[in-house]
């Protein structure tokens, strides 16, 4: 943190000393600044290994009290079922598409839910 050094500064007028205000005064400390030459840098190159999801997670019905399961990813589709809230899923991941999460059911009824009304537990 710099230190202050509030010292006077003043101003003569026709031989008069008037003092104008206190002039903070800063030590500043400078770190050198360091040139680097192309040759003298070596670049670093990493890998990063690609995150394997499982084949299926469990999930829970939330944020509604009931949750239609329909046979296509749309809201157009036909109801197979419908789940009361806290339900417990199974969500399989690869046949899931944006915005909705294709499940079983405890009573083994397959079918798509939209994915803002469950809970997955990854």
């Amino acid at each position: 943190m710099a230190k202050h050094n509030y010292s006077q500064y003043s101003k003569k007028n026709n031989g008069k000393t008037t003092v104008i205000a206190d002039k903070p005064s800063y030590n500043v400390k400078t770190t050198p600044e360091v040139k680097m030459e192309s040759d003298n840098v070596d670049l670093v190159q990493e890998t990063v290994d690609t995150v394997t999801l499982p084949a299926t997670v469990e999930g829970v019905v939330a944020n509604c009290v009931k949750l239609n399961v329909r046979a296509e990813p749309n809201r157009d589709s036909d109801i197979v079922c419908v789940l009361d809230a806290k339900s417990e899923i199974i969500i399989d991941v690869k046949k899931s598409v944006d915005g909705w999460f294709y499940v079983s059911t405890a009573g083994n009824v397959n079918g798509y839910c939209m994915q803002k009304y469950i809970n997955a537990h990854l």
